[in-house]
């Protein structure tokens, strides 16, 4: 005679492969808690100010090279520390015509910063010290490779230029 029991099977306590696809996702999600911190936390991470709105006035920044290669004017930017104890550098700017003149009068400013570190970016305003020669100064936390992007009003007309130069003392 045959009796049967209507009893479950009693599940094996000891089963951890139901638990593989929890500690994978687990990790997963640590994983990029971590990377996010340390994304967030990078000094080196910056993105460019305004992007889109500087990809929405693309025409206004063709016409403005256009203007720039019929003005025919020269940039010159060099940086120098005054002494050896000085955290400041001073920027000396040489603006010059299409003839090599120099351009007096300009109204110059200045967007800086270290080519690494995009976020820590300052606005710099020149000062004429002689006739087509300006001058800025910057306290620059990193030195090494630095971009400038230079904007001058000369006479009404606007005339802009981007310079890298090493910031060394």
């Amino acid at each position: 005679m045959t009796v049967t029991t209507n009893q479950a099977p009693t599940p094996n306590k000891h089963n951890l492969w139901a638990w593989v696809p929890v500690a994978l996702l687990g990790s997963l999600l640590a994983g990029l808690a971590v990377m996010t911190t340390l994304a967030v936390q990078d000094p080196h991470f910056a993105t460019e100010a305004n992007y889109y709105a500087k990809a929405v006035r693309w025409d206004e920044a063709q016409a403005q090279a256009s203007a720039n290669e019929r003005l025919g004017y020269q940039a010159q930017l060099s940086a120098t520390f005054p002494s050896e104890a000085s955290n400041e550098a001073e920027l000396r700017l040489l603006l010059r015509d299409e003839h090599g003149r120099a351009l007096p009068q300009a109204q110059v400013h200045a967007e800086a910063f270290p080519n690494a570190y995009l976020s820590e970016s300052t606005r710099l305003s020149f000062v004429e010290v002689e006739p087509g020669v300006y001058t800025a100064r910057v306290k620059p936390r990193h030195t090494g490779l630095w971009e400038f992007r230079l904007s001058a009003d000369v006479r009404g007309q606007r005339f802009t230029n981007i310079q890298r130069i090493d910031v060394l003392p």
